[in-house]
């Protein structure tokens, strides 16, 4: 069923765990950016960004609104209390971007590479995470609510106090990533590598397959200091 669906009938309480889609126009006027715009307080709607250089940018307060980001670069980024609300990020680089305190609402990152981007106290509502690459990210003080990541690179992934409420991961690589003081409602789990992660016991609450939970049988075992025997062991 369509994400318009979602966005233009009345939503009831059903619908809660049913993540809202983005309403954005397709044809958006384009604007442009430099990294001067991105100052302190400043806000940006209605528009499309394409192929800008924004680097490094340190800002405070910034509110986003409708847009949509293509090919942009944000890497290196110092971003405190960033909003964003029904805004797009196709193909763009946030490499080693802080955000401290953001809150994202119907935003979504595609194809986008975020290798080590950090969300520190983030409020994440309707966010999606599609085919991107997110090695090394680090998720700490968080609170997700409907966020989905889809066919993501999550090995060596930091979530640290994090609240997942209705959020789904599905066909992630999340080897050797991290679980600690985590809290699932909810949540799911689904064709993804699990090789090495750490903390397992910090999934609890959350939901898997039974082909996922075979797969992951041994890591269980391990973590829970079970030792395999040999089919050929004498009872």
């Amino acid at each position: 069923m369509p994400d318009s669906f979602w966005m233009t009938r009345k939503r009831s309480s059903k619908d809660f765990d049913r993540p809202r889609g983005r309403d954005l126009r397709e044809d958006l006027p384009q604007i442009e950016l430099v990294v001067d715009d991105f100052r302190n307080g400043v806000s940006l709607a209605d528009g499309a960004v394409v192929g800008a250089t924004l680097p490094s940018i340190e800002a405070s307060r910034v509110n986003l609104d409708n847009l949509r980001f293509v090919r942009t670069n944000f890497a290196d980024g110092r971003l405190l209390k960033l909003s964003a609300a029904n805004t797009e990020f196709q193909g763009c680089n946030a490499a080693n971007t802080t955000m401290t305190e953001p809150s994202l609402d119907r935003v979504a990152f595609l194809e986008s590479k975020l290798v080590g981007i950090r969300f520190i106290e983030a409020r994440l509502t309707d966010v999606e995470f599609n085919n991107s690459n997110m090695s090394l990210m680090a998720l700490s003080s968080a609170k997700l609510l409907r966020v989905t990541f889809y066919e993501c690179d999550l090995r060596d992934a930091n979530f640290i106090d994090t609240d997942f409420k209705f959020v789904r991961f599905v066909n992630c690589k999340l080897e050797r990533a991290t679980f600690s003081k985590t809290k699932f409602l909810s949540s799911s789990f689904r064709r993804c590598d699990l090789s090495g992660v750490r903390g397992i016991e910090n999934l609890r609450g959350a939901s898997m397959g039974i082909s996922d939970i075979v797969s992951s049988a041994m890591l269980f075992a391990h973590e829970l200091g079970i030792t395999s025997l040999g089919d050929d062991v004498p009872e």
